[in-house]
C-alpha cells in the first residue's frame, strides 16, 4: 500500500475552507472569502518556495566556491574558464531568491 500525498491544490482548497470556517468571516460572501484564503494560502507557498530556491542557491555557491580558484590564476587553456573567488561572491550578491526587507522590518 503507498502513501497518499495530496495536491497542492487539495492543500490550499481545504486551508482554505478550514481558515475560513476558523475566521468566522460575517459580511463577506463566501466566495470572496474562500479567495482571500486561497490567496492566503499562495502567499505562504511562495515564501516557502522563496526560502528554499534561496537555500539551495547558497548551497549551490558553497559547493562551487571550494572548487574555485582561489588565487585567480588564468588558465592554460585559453578556450576554458576558471571559476574565481570573485565570481562566488559576485553570483551571492546577485542571488534573485533572496528575501527582500522591507523599510521598517527586521
Amino acid at each position: 500500500m503507498s502513501e497518499y500525498t495530496p495536491t497542492t491544490e487539495q492543500v490550499r482548497n481545504i486551508y482554505a475552507y478550514e481558515r475560513e470556517n476558523e475566521l468566522g468571516w460575517a459580511g463577506l460572501d463566501d466566495d470572496q472569502t474562500i479567495f482571500e484564503m486561497q490567496a492566503e494560502f499562495d502567499r505562504w507557498l511562495a515564501e516557502v518556495e522563496r526560502a528554499a530556491a534561496e537555500k539551495a542557491w547558497g548551497a549551490a555557491l558553497n559547493h562551487v566556491e571550494e572548487l574555485a580558484d582561489p588565487l585567480w590564476t588564468v588558465p592554460e587553456d585559453q578556450h576554458s574558464e576558471i571559476l574565481t573567488i570573485p565570481d562566488v561572491q559576485q553570483a551571492r550578491r546577485g542571488n534573485p531568491y533572496h528575501a527582500v526587507e522591507m523599510e521598517g522590518e527586521g
